[in-house]
Parts: structure tokens; C-alpha cells; sequence
């Protein structure tokens, strides 16, 4: 696998030696984009590599706002070879305090609900090869976390189980359904009936693996089998 972060980042040699007052070549990021691709692209996919480029998403706003109707412009950096060499195209969406994970996140003010511990991370897919084109993906990251588990899946086990009626909220108190309990039960597993609060659920999912896989595949049945 090779990552290249980013193409926006990327100079030519030409461009690169010169000063600072001196002009660059014109969309020179797009044509070092363009030739990089069309000379990898054959002997990666020959290989069975993965290449993943990121880029940003530049976005021109008229001065005048009546100036275009169609409203502001949006610009992909590394021009358009991406979009045609691409099997999949991933745009991370802006990052709003409502996505945002507290401590304490039960408090009323946002100055009582404690450090940051985590967000919900958007993404919409713009391209696929495998029709989830236009497909809105969410999930929860939680911070502090290293050696690649920063994806915060005892939250998304708790999100998941919410939908699925798995979970029963009143007020701070939370009931387990008395079917996953049989379930759990069957697999030798115990879960307690009712919880003050998501922190006890989380810590449970967090300190026993077990559990944890177990209700994990066990949701994940259910949204494959309703796919």
C-alpha cells in the first residue's frame, strides 16, 4: 500500500527551485498528478497494490454573490485525473460541534460538558465500483486511542444497538432487550438488565472483547441481511 498526502503538496522539480517572487507553472499539482498516475497506474493494478492519494476540495466563492446562480464552485486539487484513475472517491464532510463527543455530555452548557473525547466522522462516498455512489457514511472516533483502533466501535456497537431496538433509553436509565440477553445468555455471555448511564455499557464493551465481537457480529448479520 503507498499513500501519498497529499497531491496538493506536491512541486515540481522545475517550480521547486525557484524563488519565491519567480511564477509556477500554471495547475502544475494537476499535470504532476496526471503524469504520476498514467505511469503507475498499469504496474499497481498488475501487481495488486493500493495506492491512496487524499487531496482537498477548494471551493471558489463569487465576490458578488449575485454574479452566479448556480451558487459557489467547487474544485477538486489535482485536477481531474483522479476522478477518471479512481476506483473509489471518499470526501470527508465538514466537522460541526454537534458531532463532537464530550465527557460529559449530558450537561446543559457547552462550558460543563468537559474535554473533547471523541467526533463523528462524515463521509460521502462521490464515486464507487460498487453502486454505494452518493452513500453518506458515518462513525465515531474516539481520541487518545494508537496502533490503528482510533474507530471507536464499542460506540457504534451502542449507536447500532439503539436502532435496532437492541436498547431501551428512559432518561438516564437504559434496558437491554430481554431477546439479546437469551442470546448472550446462550453464548455463555452476561449482561446486566439495566445501566445508569451509556458509560457503563461502554466500559463493559471496552474491558471484554468477547462480548464485544459477539454483539458486533450479531449486528452486522442483521444489517447484512436487511442489505
Amino acid at each position: 500500500m503507498f499513500i501519498v498526502d497529499s497531491v496538493d503538496a506536491l512541486c515540481r522539480v522545475a517550480d521547486y527551485n525557484k524563488a519565491f517572487e519567480d511564477s509556477e507553472q500554471v495547475a502544475g499539482g494537476a499535470l504532476i498528478t496526471s503524469v504520476f498516475l498514467k505511469k503507475v497506474i498499469l504496474p499497481l493494478t498488475k501487481m495488486g497494490h493500493m495506492l491512496i492519494l487524499t487531496s482537498q476540495v477548494r471551493v471558489e466563492v463569487a465576490t458578488n454573490p449575485y454574479a452566479s446562480r448556480g451558487g459557489p464552485k467547487v474544485k477538486q486539487a489535482g485536477g481531474n485525473a483522479i476522478k477518471h484513475y479512481a476506483n473509489f472517491i471518499c470526501e470527508f464532510q465538514e466537522r460541526y460541534s454537534s458531532d463532537i463527543m464530550y465527557s460529559n455530555p449530558s450537561a446543559s452548557k457547552i462550558e460543563d460538558k468537559g474535554d473533547p473525547i471523541g467526533h463523528y466522522c462524515k463521509i460521502v462516498f462521490r464515486k464507487s465500483v460498487n453502486e454505494k455512489t452518493g452513500a453518506h457514511v458515518r462513525y465515531p472516533i474516539k481520541y487518545g486511542r494508537k496502533d490503528g483502533n482510533s474507530i471507536w466501535t464499542e460506540k457504534e456497537i451502542l449507536d447500532l444497538m439503539k436502532n435496532w431496538g437492541y436498547l431501551d433509553q428512559k432518561g438516564a436509565w437504559i434496558s437491554v432487550d430481554e431477546e439479546l440477553l437469551n442470546k448472550l445468555k446462550e453464548n455463555k455471555f452476561e449482561l446486566p438488565e439495566k445501566f445508569q448511564g451509556e458509560q457503563k455499557l461502554l466500559d463493559i464493551l471496552e474491558k471484554n472483547d468477547e462480548i464485544k465481537n459477539f454483539i458486533f457480529f450479531l449486528l452486522k448479520e442483521e444489517v447484512l441481511n436487511l442489505s
